[in-house]
């Protein structure tokens, strides 16, 4: 009853009081795929003035949503991902074995629970708010990156094709030695590729040797709704950040990674790339976060139980996305270079936990609380 009093209440919101303005640039794009236009890259979205960031096979997809309308892509968009969030809860809960602290609940009462809390984070409710693909997204790589059928690692390809950042996964593959699995993402992130070529060969010239290069397109880097590493060492740094310190940080967040990836569980290493990702990508906006959910559950795997001081990163992550604490700051108008050491790093929430929790993860013993070693049924591991 709860789950659908949300769904409900979260349909209803969107429907009367969100502009979803990343949707209308998704459906902008669309309209230009459709008319074989090649200005997809130079020209804003009349209904936000936003531009256009994706990869042109992105502006393919979204015609399919151009095509069916305003409203009915609004819908479209809501339902897609209230059923990717449930999705991803079913399958990562598939982790929480009978025997731990967590695992005296049932699979469906744990998924239910995962979905309700979510569904009033902030990056969910900004995602869903935005009309963003995030949620879509994250089904995807959770759906591939668990499974033991290389086939379904076509769906990271894919979705590396509507935007970028899922590539990563694709590395993680190939750490894993997970080859097959690699190849398949590959094969079919390049057909996205070739897609966009066909169908938008001007648009695809200028965004794989001039757009995507371009991180001013993307907006403001100091905004603090940009939690990557480049935003908040923007923000402590001044305009610019530190070029030394964002290479020595990134260094050590690949090896870090790295090292979780091969030596942690699935889910672990699935978690780590995620947040990796986010961290040195050069715009990580909140509604980008959508993996904190999942990162709560692996920081209490980690502690083996609620009195553990991985607890206190849980409850970090936690407290961070349900009070919406990167909002409560003065923001907007570059104000976001005022204000003590204290206070940005309060503001760099996200950033600040997620190296933490990648720290962590390298440098503690693997946790009781999550498990993938059980054995293998149709592709995927049996229900505990």
């Amino acid at each position: 009853m709860l789950l659908l009093l949300e769904a409900c209440g979260t349909i209803g919101f969107v429907m009367t009081a969100s502009e979803q303005l990343d949707l209308s640039i998704y459906r902008m794009g669309g309209a230009l795929a459709l008319a074989g236009s090649e200005q997809l890259y130079g020209v804003a979205d009349p209904a936000s003035g936003l531009v256009f960031t994706y990869p042109p096979f992105a502006a393919v997809v979204s015609s399919g949503l151009t095509a069916i309308g305003d409203e009915p892509s609004r819908i479209v968009m809501i339902l897609v991902s209230l059923a990717a969030v449930a999705r991803v809860a079913w399958l990562v809960m598939d982790y929480v074995p009978r025997g731990s602290w967590l695992g005296r609940w049932n699979r469906m009462t744990l998924t239910s629970w995962f979905v309700a809390i979510s569904l009033i984070s902030e990056p969910y409710v900004s995602s869903i708010n935005f009309g963003q693909v995030n949620l879509v997204l994250l089904w995807a790589v959770i759906e591939a990156a668990l499974s033991t059928r290389p086939i379904t690692a076509s769906v990271i390809g894919i979705a590396a094709g509507i935007k970028l950042v899922p590539v990563a996964f694709i590395a993680m593959l190939v750490m894993q030695r997970r080859l097959a699995h690699a190849v398949w993402a590959i094969s079919w992130f390049l057909a996205s590729v070739l897609v966009g070529v066909l169908v938008l060969p001007g648009a695809s010239w200028c965004f794989w040797t001039d757009a995507v290069w371009n991180d001013q397109r993307i907006g403001g880097i100091a905004y603090v709704g940009n939690q990557s590493l480049n935003g908040a060492l923007w923000r402590l740094s001044g305009p610019g950040g530190s070029l030394l310190l964002w290479v020595a940080m990134a260094c050590v967040i690949a090896v870090v990674t790295a090292r979780i990836t091969v030596r942690s569980s699935l889910l672990e290493g699935v978690v780590a790339v995620a947040l990796a990702s986010l961290l040195l990508s050069p715009v990580s906006w909140t509604h980008h976060w959508v993996w904190i959910s999942i990162a709560v559950l692996v920081a209490f795997g980690r502690g083996n139980g609620p009195r553990s001081r991985w607890a206190l990163v849980a409850a970090g992550w936690a407290v961070a996305q349900l009070t919406w604490i990167i909002w409560w700051f003065p923001h907007g108008g570059d104000v976001e270079y005022d204000g003590s050491i204290g206070m940005k790093l309060a503001a760099d929430v996200y950033a600040v936990l997620a190296i933490a929790t990648l720290l962590g993860l390298a440098t503690t013993p693997r946790g009781r609380l999550l498990t993938d070693d059980r054995p293998v049924v149709e592709g995927r591991r049996a229900a505990p």
